[in-house]
C-alpha cells in the first residue's frame, strides 16, 4: 500500500466533533402534494416513522396521532424528492439520500443542510449509509466517502490510486469492531482497521455476483445476492451461505421466493420477495404479512422496518402496514392526491377539483382530500363516476355542479354539495362517443335563461377520427347543439384546445392549426364565426377571458387581445413549447398576472410587463412540466397541476423572520479566495437561514454591504458599492444573524 493511500484511508477513518452545516428553511408560500409510489426506506425512531419516497419526498408519521406530515423539495430545504436511503445518527441528525442531489441533513432543531460533490462526496446518487456515532459512512455510485462530524475527510477510490473495489458502486457498509465491511454490484469486501489491509469477503459465492445491502445479527453478517437470494457469512473467517431463495431446490424453511430488498434494525432480518414478508429466525424463517408480495418495481416493493419493541413496518405504493410485537395490525395511508399526473383542474371558492390521466379524481378541501379512484362502476353509479378516466375537460359551473369530460366513458356531472354526492352520467354509445371527447370547457355567460356549458372537442385518432367541433350542454345536460365545419363553413376547425367566453356572451375559439375565432351567442339564433386577422396558421393552446383583455396562448407565445374588438395589443414569447397533454396552461389572477405553463416550468407576466420563470431548479414546483392552472379568483392563490405533482403557490404570503440560531457559526470559504478581473467568489456556511453584514478593508471602511439566504450562498463578488473590482489583500468581514454577530477574515489572492 501507497503512503498516499494510507494517509488516504488514515483520514478516511479519522473521527472528530460534529460542527455546524449549512441549513434553511423552505419557503411557507408554497405547499406541495404528492401521491407517494415508491417508498425507498423506513426508519423508525421512538414514536416516529420516516419514509424516503421515490417521488413525494420525506414523510414522517406521528405514530401516536397516526398523522403523517412531509417535507418536499425547496430551495434552502430538502434537496430532492427523490429519496434513496435513511440514518440517524447519534445526535439526533436526520441524514436523507437522494438520487441525484446529494445528501441532505435534517438537523433537530428543524434546519436542513447538504452535501454534495462539491464538498467532497464521490457522487450525488445516494446508495448506502451507516452512522458510527456522529460519523457517517457514505455509499455512492462512484465509491465510499466519510464524514468525521464536521466534514468529508476521505473518499475510496481517492482520486490518484486504483479503486479496491472492483464496482465502485456501493450498496451497503458496516462497521463491526475491527472490519468495514463493503458490499458492492461486484462483491464484498472487508478491511482490517488494525492493519489496514483490503480482501474480499466474498468467499462462497461467484467472482461477479452482486451484493445489494448489508445487515447483521449477532456475529452473522447478511446480504441480498445475485438473482434475489439471502446470503450470510461470519464475521470472523468463513464463507457466504444461501439461506433464503425461490429455488426449489431449498427445502420449506428456506424456500421463500426472490428476495428484493431486506431490512436488519436492531438484528431483525426481514426480507421482501416475490412471496411476502418474512423474518429470519435463526434456523428459518417465518411469513410476517401473509400477500404481500413484492416484485422489484419500486412502487411494487415492500420497504420494512422494526422499531425498539420488535414491531414490524412495511410500506408500499399501498400505504404503510404495522405487525407489533403484540396486539392488532394496524394501516396508515398519508392523505393525498389521486395521482401526481395532473391533467386539470377547477376551484370552488377554497375546494380545489383534480383530474389525473388514469388514476381518478380528486377534491381538496379543509377535510382533506376525497378521492375517485379509477375503478369500473357496472351498476349503482348515481353517487359515483362511471368511470374516472381520462377527464381532460374539467369545469365547476355557476351552480355549483362540477363537469367531467371523460373519453370514451361520458360527459359526467358530480353535484357533491347533495347528501350522499349525486353524478348524472351523459353516455353515447358509438358512433356518438365521440362526443365524450372533451378537451376544454367553458360556461355561456351570455346571461339568457339556463345558459349552458360550452366544450370543445379532440379526438384519440387525429387523422382517422375527426373531433366533434363545439359541443352545448343545457344545464340539464342534453346534448342540444354542435357546431361543425361540415355544417357551418366559416368555422375554421374542428380540434378546439382554445375555449372562453367573455362577459358579454362572446364565445372565444381556439384550433389546432387553424387560428382564433370569436362569435356572439345567444340561443336560437343563427352562429356567425369571425376570424381574428393575422392568427390564421396559430396552433391555440389556451384562452383565458379577464375583464377587457383575451389572453390567448399558442405553442409559441401569449398574446393579448382587446375583447371589444379583437385588436391585438401585445405578446410574451413562450420560454419552452406546451406540454403535450397541457390542458389548462393558463390562467390569471385578479391582480392581472399571467400564469403560463410549458415543460420548462411556470412563466409569471406580471400586470405591468415584467416576466419571472420557475422551475424545479429554482422553486418548490414539482415539476418542470406544467399541464393546469387554476387561480382562485378571490384570494389570488395559484394552483399548479404537472406531470409529477401538485402544487399550491400563495403570492400574498409573508414569511415570518427566521429565528436566530442558539450558537451561531459560520465558515467563509474560498479563504484565501481567487481574485480575477471579474471579481471574486466568496460564500458562506452558516448555521442561520439568513445573514447580513458588511465587508471592511484593513482602514475599517466599508467596501460593500451584503444580505443573503439559502444554502451556501455567495456572500462577495469581490466588487465595491460601485461595482468595481477590488484589490487583492485582506479584509474583513463582519456576520450577523438575529441579534448574534461574528467577525471574520479573508485573503483575496491573484
Amino acid at each position: 500500500m501507497t503512503q498516499r493511500t494510507a494517509r488516504a484511508l488514515a483520514a478516511l477513518l479519522a473521527l472528530g466533533p460534529l460542527a455546524s452545516a449549512p441549513a434553511a428553511r423552505a419557503a411557507g408560500a408554497w405547499e406541495t402534494y404528492f401521491k407517494p409510489y415508491a417508498w425507498n426506506d423506513l426508519l423508525v425512531v421512538g414514536d416516529t416513522l420516516w419514509a424516503a419516497t421515490g417521488e413525494a419526498g420525506l414523510l414522517r408519521l406521528d405514530l401516536p396521532q397516526g398523522r403523517f406530515s412531509s417535507a418536499t423539495r425547496a430551495p434552502g430545504g430538502l434537496a430532492s424528492n427523490d429519496l434513496s436511503v435513511l440514518a440517524r445518527d447519534r445526535s439526533g441528525r436526520l441524514w436523507v439520500g437522494t438520487n441525484g442531489a446529494g445528501l441532505a441533513r435534517l438537523d433537530p432543531d428543524g434546519t436542513w443542510g447538504l452535501l454534495n460533490r462539491f464538498d467532497g462526496l464521490r457522487s450525488d446518487t445516494i446508495t448506502a449509509l451507516r452512522a458510527v456515532g456522529d460519523t457517517l459512512w457514505i455509499g455512492g455510485t462512484r465509491g465510499l466517502a466519510f464524514w468525521n462530524g464536521r466534514e468529508i475527510v476521505g473518499t475510496l477510490p481517492d482520486g490518484f490510486n486504483p479503486s479496491p473495489f472492483r464496482s465502485d458502486w456501493i450498496t451497503g457498509v458496516l462497521q463491526a469492531g475491527d472490519s468495514l465491511w463493503v458490499a458492492t454490484l461486484d462483491g464484498v469486501y472487508v478491511r482490517r482497521l488494525s492493519t489496514g489491509d483490503w480482501t474480499t469477503g466474498s468467499p462462497g459465492i461467484p467472482l461477479g455476483t452482486p451484493f445489494r445491502g448489508l445487515e447483521r445479527r449477532g456475529d452473522t453478517l447478511y446480504s441480498v445476492a445475485g438473482s434475489g437470494f439471502v446470503a450470510q457469512r461470519p464475521l470472523g473467517p468463513g464463507g457466504w451461505a444461501i439461506i433464503g431463495s425461490e429455488d426449489p431446490a431449498f427445502g420449506p424453511a428456506f424456500r421463500i421466493g426472490r428476495v428484493h430488498r431486506m431490512s436488519g434494525d436492531g438484528g431483525t432480518i426481514i426480507a421482501s420477495t416475490s412471496s411476502g414478508l418474512w423474518r429470519w429466525l435463526g434456523n428459518g424463517w417465518v411469513q410476517e404479512f401473509s400477500g404481500f408480495a413484492s416484485t422489484g418495481e419500486p412502487q411494487a416493493t415492500f420497504s420494512t422496518a422494526t422499531d425498539a419493541a420488535g414491531g414490524v413496518w412495511a410500506a408500499d405504493a399501498g400505504g404503510v402496514r404495522h405487525r407489533p410485537a403484540s396486539g392488532p395490525n394496524a394501516a396508515y395511508a398519508p392523505d393525498s392526491p389521486p395521482g401526481n399526473f395532473v391533467l386539470n383542474l377547477a376551484l370552488e371558492g377554497s375546494r380545489l377539483y383534480v383530474s389525473t390521466l388514469d388514476e381518478g379524481v380528486g377534491r381538496l378541501d379543509a377535510r382533506g382530500w376525497r378521492v375517485w379512484p379509477d375503478v369500473d362502476c357496472v351498476a349503482g353509479c348515481d353517487t359515483t363516476f362511471r368511470l374516472p378516466r381520462y377527464s381532460f375537460a374539467l369545469l365547476v359551473d355557476s351552480r355549483g355542479r362540477k363537469w367531467f369530460g371523460q373519453w370514451q366513458v361520458g360527459i359526467e356531472v358530480l353535484e357533491d354539495d347533495l347528501v350522499p354526492p349525486r353524478v348524472t352520467h351523459h353516455r353515447y354509445d358509438g358512433p356518438l362517443t365521440l362526443r365524450t371527447n372533451a378537451w376544454a370547457a367553458a360556461e355561456d355567460s351570455s346571461g339568457s335563461p339556463g345558459g349552458g356549458i360550452w366544450f370543445g372537442m379532440d379526438t384519440p385518432a387525429l387523422g382517422s377520427i375527426d373531433p366533434l367541433g363545439l359541443v352545448y350542454y343545457t344545464p340539464d345536460g342534453r346534448d342540444s347543439l354542435n357546431l361543425r365545419p361540415d355544417s357551418l363553413p366559416a368555422m375554421r376547425g374542428n380540434k378546439v384546445h382554445g375555449l372562453a367566453v367573455d362577459r358579454g356572451g362572446r364565445v372565444w375559439v381556439g384550433y389546432t392549426g387553424q387560428g382564433l375565432q370569436f362569435f356572439n351567442w345567444q340561443p336560437g339564433q343563427p352562429v356567425t364565426f369571425v376570424t381574428v386577422p393575422g392568427t390564421e396558421n396559430f396552433d391555440v393552446q389556451s384562452i383565458v377571458a379577464h375583464g377587457d383583455s383575451i389572453w390567448v396562448m399558442t405553442t409559441r407565445d401569449v398574446r393579448l387581445y382587446n375583447r371589444a374588438n379583437a385588436a391585438f395589443r401585445d405578446s410574451v414569447l413562450l420560454p419552452a413549447e406546451p406540454a403535450s397533454l397541457a390542458v389548462r396552461p393558463m390562467d390569471v389572477a385578479p391582480d392581472g398576472t399571467v400564469y403560463v405553463g410549458t415543460t420548462a416550468g411556470l412563466r409569471v407576466i406580471r400586470a405591468g410587463g415584467a416576466v419571472e420563470d420557475w422551475s424545479a431548479a429554482n422553486s418548490p414546483l414539482a415539476g418542470n412540466q406544467v399541464q393546469a392552472i387554476a387561480v382562485d379568483r378571490t384570494s389570488g392563490v395559484v394552483w399548479i397541476g404537472t406531470a409529477s405533482g401538485l402544487n399550491r403557490w400563495d403570492p400574498s404570503y409573508v414569511p415570518p423572520p427566521p429565528p436566530p440560531p442558539a450558537r451561531f457559526a459560520f465558515r467563509l470559504y474560498p479563504n484565501p479566495a481567487p481574485l480575477s478581473a471579474i471579481g471574486a467568489s466568496l460564500r458562506i456556511d452558516s448555521n442561520a437561514a439568513r445573514v447580513s453584514g458588511s465587508v471592511h478593508d484593513v482602514t475599517g471602511r466599508v467596501v460593500r454591504r451584503f444580505d443573503v439566504s439559502g444554502v451556501r450562498p455567495v456572500l462577495w463578488d469581490g466588487r465595491d458599492a460601485d461595482g468595481r473590482v477590488v484589490r487583492p489583500g485582506l479584509y474583513f468581514v463582519r456576520v450577523q444573524a438575529g441579534d448574534q454577530r461574528g467577525v471574520a477574515r479573508v485573503a483575496l489572492v491573484r
